[in-house]
């Protein structure tokens, strides 16, 4: 069984290094984790992703190690609404406590056997005045030279975006640097966009029973419309740093980037679990979740074979030869996350504008994340577009679970004709039909 397990994860990784070469992980990583013991080792890890072709920007934040600095110089500096206020005066100082983070990254990335490299790439304009509020030195990001970047990334450097730009005419400006790794990641259109610090991810909100979570509390994966429902429904439950961190995923998603990944820095390979296993110990927040689902391909088939035999072997489930699979490629589809395949459903149609859900299958690795509904919910809608009047699904042990989803208990006498010629009476099925009407799914 354990080799069984390391096999699957070796075959996983390869997958994940073929997917990934090439494209760009922009990973903004909170200085608030810069002294912790294993912040070498993730450097060393990120230097490890850089190795094996993915190409890498870092974006420090420096939020920490700029409060140290003012105070050792005794210049307390004025926040309003989250965002610091910046004195032209206390400008130096802000830049010797960025310093501080960027030397640390440039010596653990050498140390780890790569380049990085400073620049002036980020144009930054003032922030101005604000509800009466005069932000000084304060500034947004306007542009960056995506080109100089790209160049950089193709000689194998790694470049770091610093939370200082300068505006045309060369005045430097203390800009968020959380706005600007997403401002990165939208602009060059990054595959993966990472915030890396002391937060574990985001957590369940009380009460909440639509949406699967993992043992430790927190949402393994959000859809995009589910990460902004959650903003609205649950303000006050959510703390300011996370309310802070789904704004900003939302943002990205919506501006283009595939993945955003809340990971803790702390945590021993973080970095390594969240790029090339498709189930990490972060949250993710991605786009439409139907986005994952298609129909499968004859190469499939294995995996999916591998996927059901403990189910088959717990008659769960009906056992289905090769060419049973080949049969259904035209209406057998699957839930995969990166091209990692984490389950399938097929929708079998049948005469009389009925159809069946069958072989409802989640990998037992991503149990409890919500794939079956998600897989279950995708084939109704699918039906209903199809012209279908009804669906019925067969099951000996889950009749509750299809219950909670809108399935009513039916009988025998229900089924289509041929299915029922079919019908399996050693395992005696309870039948369960989910009927349209004018109100949709």
């Amino acid at each position: 069984m354990e080799s069984t397990k390391t096999t699957k994860v070796i075959r996983e990784v390869f997958g994940y290094i073929h997917r990934f070469k090439g494209q760009v992980f922009v990973i903004k990583i909170n200085d608030d984790i810069l002294d912790e013991p294993l912040f070498s080792l993730l450097i060393r890890d990120i230097v490890l992703i850089h190795q094996m072709g993915i190409k890498i920007i870092l974006v420090p934040g420096t939020k920490n190690s700029i409060n140290k600095v003012l105070a050792n110089y005794g210049k307390p500096s004025e926040s309003h609404k989250g965002m610091r206020i910046t004195s032209n005066d206390l400008m130096p100082l802000v830049k010797l406590g960025v310093s501080d983070v960027t030397n640390k990254l440039l010596t653990l990335l050498s140390e780890g056997g790569a380049n990085g490299v400073l620049g002036n790439w980020v144009r930054a304009r003032e922030v101005g005045v604000l509800s009466g509020k005069d932000y000084q030195s304060t500034g947004k990001v306007e542009s960056i030279k995506l080109d100089v970047l790209q160049n950089l990334m193709d000689d194998q450097l790694i470049p770091i975006l610093t939370n200082i730009g300068y505006s045309n005419i060369g005045k430097p400006y203390n800009i968020s640097s959380s706005e600007l790794a997403v401002f990165v990641a939208k602009s060059i259109r990054a595959a993966k966009l990472f915030f890396v610090s002391s937060l574990a991810g985001i957590p369940k909100p009380p009460h909440l029973t639509k949406k699967e979570k993992r043992g430790n509390g927190l949402f393994s994966s959000l859809e995009l419309s589910e990460a902004e429902g959650f903003l609205r429904e649950y303000q006050g439950f959510f703390s300011e740093e996370v309310r802070a961190h789904l704004e900003l995923a939302i943002e990205a998603i919506k501006g283009g980037v595939r993945r955003v990944h809340l990971v803790n820095g702390v945590i021993d390979g973080i970095i390594l679990q969240e790029t090339f296993q498709s189930s990490g110990q972060g949250t993710m927040v991605h786009g439409n979740v139907h986005s994952n689902i298609r129909l499968a391909r004859a190469q499939d088939i294995s995996i999916l074979m591998h996927i059901m035999q403990p189910y088959v072997q717990q008659g769960l489930l009906v056992q289905r030869p090769p060419e049973k699979f080949s049969a259904m490629l035209d209406h057998l589809y699957i839930y995969a996350v990166d091209d990692v395949i984490q389950g399938c459903a097929a929708l079998t149609p049948y005469s009389g504008r009925y159809a069946e859900i069958e072989a409802v299958t989640v990998d037992q690795t991503y149990a409890q994340q919500g794939i079956g509904r998600k897989l279950v919910t995708y084939l109704l809608d699918l039906a209903k577009q199809k012209g279908f009047k009804a669906v019925f699904i067969l099951t000996t042990q889950s009749s509750d679970y299809f219950e909670q989803l809108g399935f009513r208990l039916a009988k025998f006498e229900d089924l289509p004709p041929e299915k029922q010629q079919v019908y399996n009476t050693n395992r005696n099925s309870k039948v369960l039909v989910y009927p349209f009407n004018g109100d949709g799914v």
